[in-house]
């Protein structure tokens, strides 16, 4: 698990200490897993971000990189009704007192 900013990369010590962040990101990497399957091949998870707003204004997130290609989907976003939905922008606006999770899509 990492703790990221909004721009995108990992929080330090600085970062926790700011009494004024109402934003946070937490990445779960899929790949950072030590499974296997019947097999004895490696058996990845899926990535997820889930970030956090609990701000009184939006904010613009950038999405982390991550090590492999691929493509974010909005699987859910508390600000609106849509379903599971592409991320075609490196960028994310994060909506005021709301929530999204979304889920890397390595599976090309």
């Amino acid at each position: 698990m990492t703790w990221i900013r909004s721009d995108g990369a990992e929080m330090d010590e600085e970062d926790w200490a700011d009494l004024d962040r109402r934003s946070i990101g937490m990445l779960l990497s899929g790949r950072a897993t030590d499974e296997v399957d019947q097999r004895g091949r490696v058996s990845y998870g899926d990535t997820v971000l889930l970030l956090l707003n609990g701000g009184n204004r939006s904010r613009l997130w950038t999405l982390p990189r991550v090590e492999w290609h691929g493509s974010w989907e909005a699987l859910l976003n508390t600000a609106h009704r849509l379903g599971a939905r592409s991320v075609r922008s490196p960028t994310i606006n994060l909506t005021a007192h709301s929530a999204i999770l979304l889920r890397h899509n390595d599976r090309l």
